[in-house]
């Protein structure tokens, strides 16, 4: 088994995207767990699952690789791959997308959970602010 990555280019219709001027082609990756097979002495490829796709914008944004090894670990689970199978996976993988590190995980996290609670003052804030007028 081996991962294979498909590029797919989306390119804007132009009369959709005419108010949207800035809007340029997007090149998004799909990866696909593939298995070759032979089927009348012929090689052929097989696609095993969809591990998932990332769009090249947002290649150096740490939340999508932890929203893409996340997808990919959901997709994985149900195919009881072998571990040399799995790791394989993650190689082929790891080829374009990098797995977070724990450290990097847990820093996102934090950041994400500060985010959350200053959030839920603003909020708290703002709602105290209309029930003063009300």
């Amino acid at each position: 088994m081996y991962v294979r990555w498909k590029r797919q280019i989306y390119k804007p219709h132009p009369s959709y995207y005419a108010w949207k001027r800035d809007e340029r082609e997007r090149v998004t990756w799909r990866a696909f767990l593939v298995e070759c097979k032979r089927i009348d002495g012929k090689p052929r490829q097989h696609i095993v699952s969809y591990l998932g796709c990332m769009d090249e914008r947002w290649i150096g944004d740490m939340w999508e690789h932890i929203r893409f090894w996340q997808g990919i670990g959901r997709r994985v689970k149900p195919l009881a791959l072998t571990d040399d199978q799995r790791k394989a996976m993650e190689r082929g993988v790891s080829s374009r997308v990098r797995a977070p590190s724990q450290a990097e995980y847990d820093e996102m996290v934090a950041q994400r959970r500060a985010a959350d609670i200053a959030w839920e003052r603003e909020r708290a804030e703002i709602e105290a602010r209309i029930r003063a007028k009300l």
